[in-house]
């Protein structure tokens, strides 16, 4: 287990991960919070009873942390991706020369991300119940933390395993140049979906999209209500989707993605510096 010692404490040490992974995150929870006074005055306008204000305000709250979970484990997934660039010479050695397989470091590192991944969003967790009840003056709990929490372990997985796939294309391919761009498509597709998701109703894009369905799961088990496949934002002919279709659709790309991970880290000759230096 020393490559997962040593995986953790070079992402836990990483002050970009905590900059944009919960710091600018926790921004985008205040501006969520700041605008719950104007929707609690006009839930009391229309005279809607209070059982229904907790229930509105258990769907606001779930539907903020749903996004900004999956788009900080997105922006977390750029710096592995360049700490997979940067070591892919000494793990193809370390692959060839040792006992240590492909295989072997592929588990220590999903595990390891695993790890970060549920410490940013326990993080987010931890701030948004407290500050969102506070809000809507009333628990903003999540009904099932249990399979939340599962959820969460899941989509890190799934994240780990698309950055992979991206970086050692780039290196099997032999294109450098690449890497730092494939590093941000795991954010900028994050960003992209969800927050087109909460104002466009993407109907069963959401349910193929693992990012989509990722934030959907985790919508589903903090309110214990079928996840919405139309905008977030809607209000009036809101269309549901059976939660089983976004687990199979998410494991099926964990799946997939892990195939293809696995073979190209088997496959991949590493970067040399040289080559670092060319593609920078």
């Amino acid at each position: 287990m020393s490559y997962l010692k040593y995986f953790l404490k070079s992402k836990l040490s990483n002050p970009y991960l905590w900059g944009w992974s919960v710091g600018f995150m926790m921004f985008w929870l205040m501006l969520g919070y700041l605008e719950i006074g104007s929707i609690l005055e006009e839930f009391k306008k229309y005279g809607m009873p209070k059982e229904a204000i907790v229930e509105a305000g258990l769907c606001y709250t779930a539907s903020w942390y749903a996004s900004l979970v999956v788009i900080s484990l997105g922006s977390a997934a750029i710096g592995l991706c360049y700490s997979i660039y940067y070591s892919s010479m000494s793990i193809r050695y370390v692959t060839k020369y040792s006992k240590l397989k492909a295989s072997s470091i592929f588990l220590q590192s999903v595990l390891g991300f695993i790890v970060v991944d549920l410490i940013l969003s326990l993080i987010l967790l931890g701030t948004t119940i407290p500050l969102y009840s506070y809000g809507f003056e009333a628990p903003m709990i999540p009904k099932k933390p249990l399979m939340l929490l599962i959820v969460l372990i899941v989509t890190g997985i799934f994240y780990y395993v698309l950055s992979t796939t991206f970086v050692y294309t780039a290196i099997v391919l032999r294109k450098p140049r690449a890497a730092p761009m494939l590093s941000y498509l795991p954010l900028i597709l994050s960003l992209g979906l969800i927050l087109t998701a909460i104002n466009v109703s993407l109907y069963y894009v959401n349910v193929v999209s693992p990012f989509n369905a990722a934030a959907l799961l985790v919508f589903h088990y903090y309110t214990n209500r079928k996840p919405p496949i139309t905008a977030l934002k809607s209000h009036e002919n809101i269309v549901t989707v059976d939660p089983l279709l976004l687990w199979i659709s998410l494991i099926f790309w964990i799946i997939i993605l892990s195939l293809v991970s696995i073979a190209l880290i088997k496959k991949q000759r590493g970067v040399g510096a040289e080559e670092i230096l060319a593609g920078m």
